[in-house]
């Protein structure tokens, strides 16, 4: 149904723009479908070109801390353990995440 990118620090589906991606920028890719009546998402985060470590590190937790918090989910488990397990992750290896941001 839709494909979204998101540059860097750019928190979810960027504006697109004139910009051409660099070595080392880190861009997010979201794709959307609609089938028999459901909606599903995913995302998954690329670092261009060789990148640094920190970009790659960055990459790592972010799957990392979703799997965790995949891992997390069952029938009963409330919603705020997502977003629980995954700010943990993140703070372990030295990140941070956006508490503004959910939906």
């Amino acid at each position: 149904k839709s494909i979204c990118t998101s540059v860097n620090n750019v928190l979810c589906h960027g504006i697109p723009n004139s910009r051409q991606l660099m070595d080392g920028d880190i861009i997010s890719i979201d794709v959307s479908i609609y089938h028999r009546g459901v909606f599903g998402d995913c995302c998954s985060s690329k670092v261009v070109g060789a990148g640094d470590l920190t970009a790659h590190k960055l990459r790592d937790v972010a799957k990392d801390s979703t799997l965790a918090a995949i891992a997390k989910c069952r029938p009963g488990e409330p919603l705020r353990t997502i977003g629980n397990v995954i700010g943990e992750h993140a703070k372990r290896a030295g990140f941070s995440i956006c508490k503004e941001f959910i939906g």
